[in-house]
């Protein structure tokens, strides 16, 4: 009888155990599109009714984009990556998005956008985001990015904008 109260008492904890594991990893949020899986994502949505009034600004054209680039101590990156370089991606994926050519310099959503390389030896850096709405932010999202040759930036660059142009 003891060997069987000990059998149940193990069986329990491991269920509990179980549960509890999958409760913890359950918790975190799907990315919504699949271009987000390639690499971390993170993304936070403040304000879906204003991001709809957002979209329209930027497929007319109506953006300031504000760039930021943070390289390594000892990199090599800044000898043949520079902020024009970023710049340039921005802009070729930006004009992808453009439908309408009303540009209007009263209203626009201001995106500031970040490279940031991580250090040297892990070949990681992230792309961070943040798209403002007369002085609101209404939607964050970073990714990384994993090849040391920037070869895939300007696809993370491209995740980052249909994420925000996706949202419903």
């Amino acid at each position: 009888m003891n060997k069987f109260l000990y059998s149940i008492f193990i069986l329990v904890f491991i269920v509990i155990i179980f549960v509890i594991y999958n409760q913890t990893n359950s918790s975190k949020k799907p990315n919504r599109l699949t271009c987000q899986n390639v690499t971390n994502t993170y993304e936070e949505i403040y304000d879906k009714k204003t991001i709809a009034k957002a979209k329209e600004l930027l497929s007319a054209g109506n953006y300031k984009l504000n760039i930021s680039m943070n390289y390594a101590k000892k990199s090599d990156t800044k000898s043949y990556f520079s902020e024009s370089d970023f710049k340039h991606i921005l802009d070729s994926v930006l004009d992808n998005y453009e439908e309408e050519y009303e540009h209007n310099a009263i209203k626009y959503i201001t995106i500031n956008s970040s490279f940031r390389e991580k250090d040297i030896d892990s070949n990681n850096g992230y792309i961070s985001f943040d798209f403002i709405f007369d002085n609101q932010t209404i939607y964050k999202i970073k990714t990384e990015f994993k090849d040391s040759n920037i070869d895939e930036l300007e696809d993370r660059v491209n995740c980052v904008i249909k994420s925000f142009v996706s949202i419903k």
